[in-house]
């Protein structure tokens, strides 16, 4: 009998923390399965939905740039998928390829790891306009939040505004464009920043850069969620932490997040210490290579 076989679906894709996490949490639960990465170029998305459809894949993760795509070849999804408009995990199911998303339920993990999971009102900026902060907007909502999504395309962040209001009728919840004067005046009074975009990560074109302004100081009283996990810490993170601010980088949020695709995958309890440990020990290797420790 062959293994359950699932697999990370994205373009470009090089890295991921993934396979460690979830290969630990096989290993750990003694649930047969391997997990792999599947690059998948856009003009591929269609033929990769059909091989799990016909069996070909157990399940599958999706990110960058499917998650909203992937939603037109699926054969249902869940009501956090028809509420975000994204998805990042695939499920077989008897009626077919069933969609669900499953980083709402990695930011409320990771807000609860931050000390941020209580809104009661007050103001959060989301930076960026992807599958990623259609999630976190949901989620920040859920934790009563009053949420503005700032994007340098600013009719992308009201379209995702605008697809949340829907699934939240008289949530506090805006949209404008993102530029350095506008981040620096709404973060006088904003709690809670959650930077959704690859700005900072291990890369040619983004390592190295922050979406806050060089020459302006952090507010200490703003907490920081940087979905960005390699490396560790980010600009950002590091800008916070230095201002006294509470501050994170995204691997609980990756945690949480593959720790309920398993759970729905698998129908197992996930094992949540041996994927944190996993994950945890792999980022660590991830950033000795970035900085060129080994």
């Amino acid at each position: 009998m062959s293994v359950p076989t699932y697999a990370l679906i994205g373009w470009p894709l090089t890295f991921s923390l993934s396979p460690a996490i979830h290969g630990a949490a096989f290993r750990a639960a003694g649930v047969p399965g391997r997990y792999v990465l599947e690059p998948t170029p856009p003009h591929g998305l269609a033929a990769f939905v059909a091989g799990v459809r016909a069996g070909a894949w157990a399940g599958a993760n999706v990110t960058l740039p499917h998650k909203t795509a992937v939603r037109d070849l699926l054969d249902d999804e869940s009501r956090l998928v028809a509420a975000t408009g994204a998805v990042n995990t695939l499920l077989v199911s008897d009626g077919g390829v069933r969609g669900e998303n499953t980083d709402v339920a990695g930011c409320l993990h990771a807000l609860t790891a931050l000390g941020a999971a209580d809104g009661a009102g007050r103001p959060a900026l989301v930076i960026g306009a992807g599958g990623a902060a259609r999630a976190v907007v949901h989620a920040l909502l859920q934790r009563d939040y009053a949420v503005l999504v700032l994007s340098r395309r600013a009719a992308r962040a009201a379209v995702v505004a605008g697809a949340l209001a829907r699934a939240w009728p008289g949530a506090r919840l805006g949209a404008g464009l993102l530029t350095a004067e506008r981040l620096t005046a709404e973060a006088e009074r904003a709690r809670l920043l959650v930077h959704c975009t690859p700005l900072g990560a291990a890369g040619p074109d983004t390592s190295g850069r922050s979406v806050w302004p060089d020459h302006a100081p952090f507010p200490a009283h703003m907490a920081v969620l940087d979905l960005v996990t390699v490396p560790a810490p980010t600009c950002l993170v590091a800008r916070a932490t230095a201002a006294g601010a509470p501050a994170a980088g995204g691997l609980d949020m990756l945690i949480g997040q593959a720790a309920e695709a398993w759970r729905l995958w698998t129908g197992v309890e996930p094992p949540l210490e041996a994927m944190t440990a996993a994950a945890r020990a792999a980022a660590a290797r991830a950033a000795a290579v970035h900085t060129g420790r080994s």
